[in-house]
């Protein structure tokens, strides 16, 4: 995650450099500051289940992901990384 905190706050810092690239900031700026939100607000899907802020039903799906993701790297020998392990409220439904 950091590398991509990383990656974001390179982008920004580049922004004003840009200016001859007809790179449309008012789309641009929204969209990066979108993403180091999501990147600073995703928690542990472990701490998002035992945080009880959220529906059962939302649990239960951040329980299977777990499962799967446990499942692949047990049975099947796959690599799972980092993947499937964050979770982030966008704030719907």
């Amino acid at each position: 995650m950091r590398r991509a905190i990383a990656s974001l706050l390179v982008a920004i810092f580049a922004l004003p450099f840009a200016g001859g690239c007809g790179i449309d900031y008012e789309y641009l700026v929204p969209v990066v500051f979108g993403q180091l939100d999501i990147l600073t607000s995703s928690v542990p899907l472990e701490e998002a289940i035992r945080s009880g802020e959220l529906p059962d039903e939302e649990v239960a799906k951040l329980r299977l992901i777990q499962d799967v993701r446990e499942y692949a790297g047990r049975e099947m020998g796959l690599n799972t990384g980092d993947n499937y392990t964050l979770f982030y409220d966008a704030g719907e439904g």
